[in-house]
């Protein structure tokens, strides 16, 4: 398996995305103790799908895809699409119209994103760094893992 095919596979980016949201809880905890959100996916899937999309565009940098509908936003990795409940579809069953920005394009998908949801500059941005951050590692060690060769004895 090459290092591209293991870091678009659906088994690696499903836990990329539990590590995230593992540390979702004491994070939210460090960075914004008076916020009542300790669950990521009712904290991102209710008004900052953008910030999940971008750290997910992050860790899989050059390997994800910023998409969003008229009031959704996610990533396109490999063959599926992601938010911060996992798998949102697959390429072949697309629930809805939506749009995928490349990487020139990726300015648009921020204009396209305006409307949507909250932005606490604050903690959004804190909260992004640590995820990113988490997400590294843990893509680093699934790669690393992988990548090991196989004592055969």
């Amino acid at each position: 398996m090459t290092e591209e095919e293991i870091i678009t596979d659906v088994d690696t980016v499903l836990k990329v995305i539990k590590a995230i949201n593992a540390k979702f809880p004491e994070t939210m905890e460090k960075v914004n103790p008076h916020n009542p959100h300790r669950d990521p996916v009712n904290y991102y899937l209710t008004g900052s799908c953008v910030q999940y999309a971008e750290i997910l565009h992050e860790v899989f940098k050059g390997y994800a895809k910023l998409c969003c509908t008229k009031g959704h936003a996610f990533v396109h990795i490999g063959k599926h699409y992601y938010d911060a409940s996992g798998i949102c579809f697959t390429a072949e069953n697309k629930e809805e119209q939506f749009e995928e920005f490349s990487f020139e394009d990726e300015p648009y998908f921020y204009m396209s994103t305006l409307p949507f949801g909250r932005w606490d500059k604050q903690y959004d941005q804190l909260l992004e760094n640590e995820f990113v951050n988490i997400g590294k590692e843990a893509l680093g060690k699934i790669i690393a893992q992988k990548l090991q060769p196989k004592n055969t004895l």
